[in-house]
């Protein structure tokens, strides 16, 4: 079970095709910038969503807004958690129509891992 270290992404694609997800760790942790020298800080992931670019075939546009710090910590969780992660909660309120607040209220959910 690989888990994302700090210079990889993990990278998920939407139905189609259409929507892809990536996550990634940009620096942040619990309170902003992550400090390691804070034994209550953690490194966090962000993820990042974008539709297919219609002005640039085979590009990505990123959906406005749609980039979000999670609660998953860098290192704690395994790609396999990211994606079902991705599939049952991203990929569904991204289909809403107010998919920024549905995306900014799942940020707050912890991570589910067996």
């Amino acid at each position: 079970m690989d888990k994302l270290t700090g210079k990889s992404f993990a990278e998920f694609f939407g139905e189609y095709d259409a929507v892809k997800v990536v996550w990634e760790y940009v620096g942040e942790g619990l309170f902003g910038e992550f400090d390691p020298f804070d034994s209550m800080d953690e490194p966090l992931l962000r993820f990042t969503c974008y539709r297919d670019s219609l002005s640039s075939p085979g590009g990505w546009d990123l959906i406005e807004g749609a980039s979000f710090c999670s609660r998953f910590a860098l290192g704690q969780v395994t790609n396999e958690v990211l994606e079902d992660f991705t599939r049952t909660k991203i990929f569904p309120a991204l289909e809403t129509s107010n998919y920024l607040s549905v995306l900014e209220d799942i940020t707050y959910d912890e991570p589910v891992v067996s």
